[in-house]
């Protein structure tokens, strides 16, 4: 009897500190925790978690206490922060990766206490790195749909298009985000964004100088000739809504604002 109740007893102790190993890896793993999100967003069966890692961040801290036989000793000392990679197929097929970090949340936790109004949570942290793939995935579109129509894919290929904002959004976007049917890997349009009402969203499309050197002298002459080109297209396309700027060199360049061209 005393053998049985020792072996419950043992039997018992395992599956606690099992339960309390699986709980902490499920709640500070993103791919765990969050896999529904995950699925919404990329779609089941889209998605794979491929890879991850641990960092020291320069940035964020966490507390330490030693024991008195390293003379009771306590500070701060760099915290620990995840990176998650996930391999995915973009609504055009094609195969990508991204990462996904929490060292944004540590260094917003570590700055702000638990009562801020600016701390992110767990959730916020992780839209707010889904809104960024899908600034990327955005521009991809407007690549694809508006600047190829113009030049050739290697003219076009000077270019960083992506959605972006100014100024700093408040966490509640994130809310926002979550709740909304069309914020998915081929869903997410810059018309969305553009029409949103929750912050000052903007279409950037950015020429790298040395990606600009490397074209022949028609192909230069040819991406500076497609700016109005360009230009009228996102007009017709986001009309009043259309906020852009396009930055060839400093010579070339324009910018509008909610269907007004900016000086």
């Amino acid at each position: 009897m005393k053998f049985i109740k020792m072996i419950i007893t043992i039997f018992i102790f395992f599956a606690i500190v099992a339960g309390l190993i699986g709980g902490y890896i499920y709640n500070t793993n993103w791919m765990y925790k969050y896999k529904g999100e995950f699925d919404r967003f990329f779609g089941e069966g889209n998605w794979e978690y491929v890879d991850k890692e641990s960092k020291l961040s320069r940035y964020a801290t966490e507390y330490y206490t030693r024991s008195r036989r390293y003379y009771g000793t306590s500070g701060e000392i760099p915290e620990t922060y995840h990176n998650w990679y996930v391999r995915f197929y973009n609504k055009y097929g094609e195969e990508e990766y991204w990462k996904f970090t929490d060292h944004a949340l540590k260094i917003n936790n570590d700055k702000y206490g638990i009562l801020s109004s600016k701390r992110f949570t767990k959730k916020q942290a992780l839209y707010q790195d889904l809104m960024y793939l899908s600034f990327y995935l955005v521009g991809k579109e407007i690549l694809h749909e508006v600047i190829q129509e113009v030049l050739t894919e290697n003219e076009a290929s000077i270019f960083r298009v992506e959605m972006s904002f100014r100024g700093r959004p408040d966490r509640t976007l994130y809310n926002y985000l979550a709740k909304q049917s069309w914020f998915t890997v081929s869903g997410a349009t810059a018309e969305h964004y553009l029409t949103s009402g929750k912050h000052t969203f903007y279409i950037d499309i950015f020429a790298y100088d040395y990606r600009f050197q490397k074209l022949t002298e028609q192909e230069q002459q040819n991406v500076i000739n497609s700016l109005e080109e360009i230009e009228k297209m996102l007009l017709e396309r986001y009309g009043e809504n259309a906020s852009f700027s396009i930055f060839i060199n400093q010579h070339n360049k324009v910018e509008y604002k909610d269907g007004v061209k900016q000086p």
